[in-house]
């Protein structure tokens, strides 16, 4: 039984495993592309963080705490905060910019903050 298993578990991988580069190139694409428009920064922030969530489905972030780990885990965080400020309306320039010039990195939740209250 445990070798039926084995085989089925490996069958479901190749299967998958095709297809994982497809569903992550659409989901880099969609996050790439997406922009505020009309929307409330609210709801613009939340879409965003779906298609985020949705990537860690595909692609889990390591799930140690781990010394070797966390330049990774800040390369993502600031990938993030770019995406989310490439997208908002060039109304928001100021803050973008803001945000940008500051001495330490804002996470995602502070830039969201920021951008909200205005």
């Amino acid at each position: 039984m445990h070798r039926m298993q084995k085989k089925v578990w490996a069958d479901f991988r190749k299967r998958f495993d095709r297809s994982n580069l497809t569903r992550i190139y659409h989901r880099w694409t969609a996050i790439a592309t997406l922009r505020q428009g009309t929307d409330s920064v609210t709801s613009y922030y939340l879409k965003m963080k779906d298609l985020w969530d949705e990537q860690y489905v595909i692609v889990p972030l390591a799930s140690c705490d781990c010394k070797e780990s966390r330049p990774s885990v800040e390369l993502l965080k600031n990938i993030h905060l770019l995406q989310l400020l490439m997208g908002l309306k060039e109304s928001y320039h100021n803050i973008r910019s803001n945000v940008l010039a500051k001495r330490s990195m804002s996470t995602v939740n502070e830039a969201y903050a920021i951008v909200a209250q205005e």
